[in-house]
């Protein structure tokens, strides 16, 4: 209860000003750092597997539902709101990995890569468009 009142309080004043606001929900988070840039590029070559990290989708889903309802309650009829789930780009699937075949989706355990943040343009671009409508 508590993020969502925060989040709602900072959501009414950023409208309040006249800006409309686009939400984008929780991202999966790692329990290990699989940074790839501190990593050995020699590692990295031969077993990138071995860096990286992943979980099963239905952990992922389990461990952000409370956030997740957070900020859909937060968002729910507020005047000039959206919001979106880029899950399904981030974790397509049954398993989330922080690599992607030869991709890596994030650059630590909280933050996608500029490669996954790229991947998300055209759907972050949509959304913005939604929203402004």
């Amino acid at each position: 209860a508590v993020l969502q009142i925060a989040l709602r309080r900072a959501i009414s004043e950023i409208t309040a000003s006249g800006s409309r606001v686009l939400l984008v929900h929780t991202i999966p988070k790692f329990s290990r750092d699989s940074d790839a840039y501190k990593a050995s590029p020699f590692r990295l070559l031969v077993d990138p597997q071995g860096v990286a990290d992943s979980q099963r989708r239905a952990q992922v889903e389990a461990n952000r539902a409370l956030g997740l309802q957070a900020e859909v309650d937060a968002a729910r009829d507020l005047e000039g709101v959206s919001t979106i789930d880029v899950i399904d780009q981030i974790c397509p699937g049954t398993n989330c990995s922080t690599l992607r075949g030869s991709t890596w989706m994030y650059r630590d355990r909280n933050h996608i890569s500029i490669s996954a943040s790229e991947q998300l343009t055209g759907t972050l671009r949509d959304a913005m468009g939604e929203a402004l409508r």
